[in-house]
């Protein structure tokens, strides 16, 4: 009897286990699954806080016009804008993610962990985007969060009419093409292309920069440097067996800046609530090295002449 009972008590214990066990497994993978679905949740809106949708033109004719599209389009299909306040206005990133998260620090231990937690989400978010932007198109982006004040980007397009008026006064169509290495501390020398050059395949002219220029084109050159260099930090890193790396420090090499008279861009990519804005462009990479373009265009103050500005960065992503 005494035997019967205690193997009864084993029994109930043993059914008690696997009813207590069963139950664990299933709460552990509700709570991971719940888990997973609150990452994907977070992810999803950490990238839609950095990157919106917009549309990607496969190509841009010299015309203006993108690729399976007419110039007059409507409704218009905008470029994505891409936040860079992580990276080129750090102080309003802290400010508005402790606004949005709450009451928070804007200075301090939270903060710089969050910064650190949008560089994390910014480099994610672009080496994804930019993973198969190689030889065949390049990717174009408005640009948000860049900290220049935008009566500066309309200096940018005054002083290039200024430019094209004095240095080619007789060709309005022709195009200015400005390049310096680095180690050098500006472009020495500019080139001027005629309007009849259809493939710049004849130089027209080499002259001087004028002195009295000098510090409008340093102004510019500091502010779209400055922009290309820290956006460089999301290009994605491919060694010599084209495996793509995550850590990247690219070093420039080399730069061009291209002014002339037209758009460079169908007004239709922009929206017309934001104005002059630079736009950037990740162009097909090597493994070794990484392009990354910054395009301003609009009229000059008290013209109706649409000016374009482009400048060109070269890096090498081997660093």
């Amino acid at each position: 009897a005494t035997t019967t009972t205690t193997t009864m008590m084993l029994s109930s214990i043993k059914q008690a286990l696997v009813r207590r066990t069963s139950s664990s497994l299933t709460t552990a993978s509700s709570s991971s699954s719940s888990s997973s679905s609150c990452r994907r949740a977070i992810s999803n809106r950490a990238k839609s806080s950095v990157l919106t949708d917009g549309f990607q033109p496969t190509a841009i004719s010299n015309k203006g016009v993108y690729l399976g599209s007419t110039f007059f389009e409507l409704p218009p299909r905008t470029l994505p804008q891409l936040d860079a306040s992580v990276l080129l206005e750090p102080r309003e990133f802290c400010r508005n993610t402790a606004l949005a998260s709450g009451p928070t620090s804007i200075s301090g231990g939270e903060a710089a962990k969050r910064l650190l937690e949008g560089r994390k989400v910014l480099n994610k978010v672009m080496r994804e985007e930019l993973g198969d932007c190689r030889e065949i198109t390049e990717k174009s982006y408005i640009l948000k969060g860049h900290g220049v004040p935008i009566q500066l980007l309309q200096h940018h397009i005054d002083s290039s009419l200024l430019w094209i008026d004095r240095l080619s006064p007789n060709d309005a169509g022709a195009t200015l093409r400005l390049e310096a290495e680095v180690g050098y501390p500006s472009a020495e020398c500019v080139t001027i292309y005629s309007s009849a050059n259809k493939d710049w395949g004849s130089i027209q002219t080499t002259k001087k920069w004028p002195a009295m220029w000098q510090y409008d084109l340093d102004l510019y050159v500091a502010v779209v440097k400055r922009i290309a260099e820290k956006l460089s930090s999301v290009l994605p890193f491919r060694d010599e067996f084209g495996i793509t790396q995550q850590e990247c420090n690219p070093t420039l090499k080399c730069w061009n800046i291209v002014v002339h008279r037209k758009q460079d861009m169908p007004p239709s990519l922009i929206p017309p609530d934001i104005g002059i804005a630079p736009v950037v462009q990740c162009l097909p990479m090597s493994p070794i090295e990484g392009r990354i373009r910054i395009k301003l265009q609009g009229k000059a103050s008290g013209t109706d002449e649409m000016m374009s500005l482009s400048f060109d960065a070269v890096f090498d992503t081997r660093s």
